[in-house]
């Protein structure tokens, strides 16, 4: 079985990043870990047993970030009591705490799903026939509920603010 690893070491003047392998040759091919398969990326990890994992932590020690595949089911998380972060274009965009709480457009979720935005707006659509349900603010006018049937009707409308109806239905109070 070859085992390559990199090492960056300086040489002369310049940073290299070198491949070292352990019959001493260089190549520019892919890596395999823990199999003597041959690699289908530039990384390939693969166990002999039920899960494979990478794990990266800080300088500290403090906060542990792994990748796990695992009895047949992908893992990404944490080993430690931290969040995780997902970002888009080097900016945060969704957080899961530690508490199980998903915030998007906050650090800090309160509830179990928390949505902040200049507008927020949950939106749950039926495939089969287009019927929906939207929940949000209309831009600091106030709450609303929207209920559209597969015509693209809206049988019922509640708001915080102006008017609220049911279509087509009997209201008991």
């Amino acid at each position: 079985e070859s085992i390559k690893a990199y090492v960056d070491g300086q040489v002369g003047a310049s940073d290299t990043l070198q491949e070292v392998t352990d019959n001493g040759n260089t190549t520019t091919n892919n890596i395999m870990i823990g199999s003597s398969s041959s690699p289908i990326a530039n990384l390939h990890i693969k166990d002999s047993s039920t899960s494979s994992d990478v794990r990266i932590e800080d300088s500290t020690g403090n906060t542990t970030l792994y990748l796990q595949s695992q009895n047949g089911i992908g893992v990404i998380g944490t080993i430690s009591s931290h969040s995780l972060r997902f970002d888009t274009n080097d900016v945060e965009k969704m957080r899961l705490t530690s508490g199980g709480n998903v915030g998007i457009g906050t650090t800090s979720p309160s509830q179990l799903l928390e949505l902040k935005s200049t507008n927020p707006r949950l939106r749950l659509i039926n495939l089969d026939n287009n019927e929906r349900a939207e929940l949000g603010d209309s831009a600091g006018n106030g709450g609303f509920l929207d209920l559209t049937n597969n015509a693209n009707t809206k049988n019922i409308v509640l708001r915080s603010y102006g008017y609220s109806y049911f279509n087509g239905g009997n209201v008991g109070i």
